[in-house]
């Protein structure tokens, strides 16, 4: 089903209701959902700059860049890297 199709069954069953708690719930849920968007785009930088995530990690296990017991099939020519 396209978007365009979903706004339209959406529009049609809005339509239909007849309960003014339930349209009132509908309404506040689309203004906080169209309001968060709004913050989100905003909040965006427009560009990255290098090492913005210095100091995000705090932990990194020893054996991060190992395979997984069971995952050697799938490695090309079966290889494990150094």
């Amino acid at each position: 089903m396209t978007v365009e199709a979903q706004k339209l069954e959406l529009i049609h069953r809005i339509l239909e209701l007849n309960d003014s708690q339930l349209l009132f719930n509908i309404d506040q849920m689309l203004n906080l959902f169209s309001n968060s968007d709004k913050k989100e785009l905003a909040s965006v930088p427009q560009s990255r700059k290098f090492g913005f995530a210095k100091g995000a990690f705090e932990y990194i296990a020893p054996d991060f860049d190992e395979i997984p017991v069971g995952f050697e099939e799938y490695m090309l020519n079966n290889e494990i890297p150094n």
